[in-house]
């Protein structure tokens, strides 16, 4: 390919990958105000941009919000696992994302807002959702530090009490961080991890964000 033809193909590569950047933006923001109610006509004046020019990207609306929720976690997890990265102990690696979830509200407050207004829409999109902490827990499985039968079920048991205490933080402003990490460290028992072993990475210090 001459290099012309290489550079046009990325700078339109570049402009579609920022378009529809902005647009899945202006999707959470129509969505953390007006709800999954909202139509295509409304985020297409947010964004400013032509409702065709959303079609281009998307073909209905319920992919549009359902693509909007996972790029709103596909954010969030990245961000939580950078910071994990900077700790040592596998374990407690795998835990800071966890105790970071909750607090999402303080950290990605546009995210927060955008459950809190929509749980059951999110909760739908979970399933669609590439969850890092699956290959984490394989990976921790074959370096013996957990060592439990059944691990893929025990890891869908897990999502589902993280994705709810989630929601429960968004919805309730009042749960305290104490109850919502008390559920997460029942999950943990189920992985086979110990009281002990679970009180240690819970009261670690987290990574500065």
């Amino acid at each position: 390919m001459p290099d012309s033809i290489a550079a046009n193909t990325g700078r339109k590569s570049a402009y579609f990958a920022r378009n529809r950047a902005a647009l899945l933006r202006a999707t959470q923001e129509t969505l953390a105000e007006h709800g999954t109610s909202a139509t295509v006509e409304l985020v297409a004046e947010h964004a400013q941009m032509a409702v065709s020019t959303i079609y281009k990207h998307f073909p209905n609306k319920g992919v549009l919000f359902e693509t909007a929720f996972l790029a709103g976690f596909a954010e969030w997890e990245e961000w939580a696992q950078s910071l994990a990265s900077s700790t040592n102990d596998s374990l407690e690696r795998f835990v800071v994302p966890m105790r970071l979830l909750i607090k999402i509200p303080q950290t990605h407050p546009l995210f927060a807002r955008t459950v809190a207004l929509n749980p059951d829409a999110f909760i739908a999109s979970v399933p669609k959702m590439n969850f890092a902490l699956g290959p984490v827990l394989f990976d921790l499985q074959g370096k013996n530090l957990i060592k439990v039968e059944n691990l893929s079920l025990r890891i869908k048991n897990l999502i589902m009490v993280l994705t709810l205490t989630f929601v429960e933080v968004c919805l309730n402003p009042e749960l305290t961080e104490e109850k919502a990490l008390a559920g997460i460290s029942v999950a943990l028992e189920m992985l086979g991890l110990t009281g002990k072993q679970i009180e240690k990475m819970m009261s670690t210090p987290l990574p500065e964000y």
